[in-house]
């Protein structure tokens, strides 16, 4: 039998494990990519995203799914960059998962085990785009071969997993990826009727348009110089420390 102190806790119980859900919420947030050195005029049916989010992946890690979401004619992505300005660095690659659908053929690998080429996302000087090393690696995943085959066609995906190695929490990442800290860069092949080829990079907010590019590399030039120095002085402690 109940007593009303009891029935007290239990309702203060359930109320709690209905609240817990809530709570727990994934964090997601998709970023629509912006296409640059084209050499043909690309329509709005063209569609590249990159979506940061925690979904299910383990502690202190990320996942970005990149997707093809075009609804006109061919394109595929081929190759794909990360760009990590975080003062410490954010990510290192932990796991790229090809999607299991009998429906695409998609098969990515990573720098480290299958060589990105290009080795840089085309283009990317015009942006202040370097992608990053890592352990003697680029930050970067590629499709097999041939790439119109195995890269993300209209409709498809692939998933890259994160460790975060600088300790950032997701929502974080999310922050980094929108101001531009982190940028995301996709080589684009076979578009359209004529098959020629393009960039794409996952944009800076700015004030203005017409300040976008000069922001994009002030903002990437302050944050690498802020890493170099801090790694000289790293460096210069190390050096004084007695043995």
């Amino acid at each position: 039998m109940l007593t009303n102190i009891n029935a007290k806790v239990l309702l203060a119980v359930l109320d709690v494990a209905c609240l817990t859900p809530a709570a727990q919420a994934g964090l997601s947030s998709t970023f629509e990519m912006s296409v640059f050195q084209s050499p043909e005029s690309v329509d709005s049916s063209y569609l590249f995203t990159v979506t940061v989010s925690d979904t299910d992946v383990g502690a202190d890690q990320v996942r970005f799914t990149i997707a093809n979401e075009s609804t006109g004619l061919d394109s595929t992505l081929a190759s794909i960059y990360f760009d990590d300005n975080a003062i410490d660095g954010a990510l290192a690659i932990f796991q790229v998962l090809n999607p299991i659908d009998p429906g695409m053929n998609v098969d990515f690998s990573e720098d480290a085990i299958d060589k990105v080429n290009p080795g840089e996302l085309p283009g990317a000087s015009i942006i202040g785009f370097e992608t990053t090393t890592y352990l003697g690696s680029n930050l970067a995943i590629g499709a097999a071969k041939p790439g119109t085959t195995w890269g993300l066609n209209n409709g498809e995906y692939v998933d890259i997993i994160f460790d975060l190695i600088g300790g950032d929490p997701v929502s974080d990442i999310i922050k980094m990826v929108s101001n531009g800290t982190i940028r995301v860069g996709t080589h684009i092949q076979s578009i359209g009727e004529n098959e020629f080829s393009a960039s794409a990079v996952t944009p800076i907010p700015a004030p203005g348009a017409g300040v976008l590019a000069a922001l994009g590399l002030m903002t990437a030039g302050y944050v690498k110089k802020r890493r170099q120095a801090k790694d000289n002085a790293d460096q210069a402690e190390n050096d004084e420390t007695p043995e």
